[in-house]
């Protein structure tokens, strides 16, 4: 591919502070919420369970954190 390195390697676990303050930015200017929603809404991702059908289908749900809105207790 004719790919010079010029710097690096970079460990991800080595840039959490750039990782934090770039995501404390985005919380500041609106462009991130912190959502306080169950795992449980969301049908796939990380809290699907392997081998099942929602591995494989991923519903979006329009979350109410992102309107400022905490979700209801379940």
């Amino acid at each position: 591919m004719g790919v010079d390195w010029d710097e690096g390697p970079f460990y991800q676990s080595q840039r959490t502070a750039l990782y934090l303050e770039a995501a404390k930015k985005c919380l500041a200017n609106g462009t991130a919420f912190l959502c306080y929603c169950p795992a449980e809404k969301y049908v796939g991702g990380d809290h699907a369970e392997e081998g099942t059908a929602a591995t494989k289908v991923r519903r979006v749900t329009r979350c109410s954190c992102r309107d400022g809105i905490l979700p209801l207790p379940m």
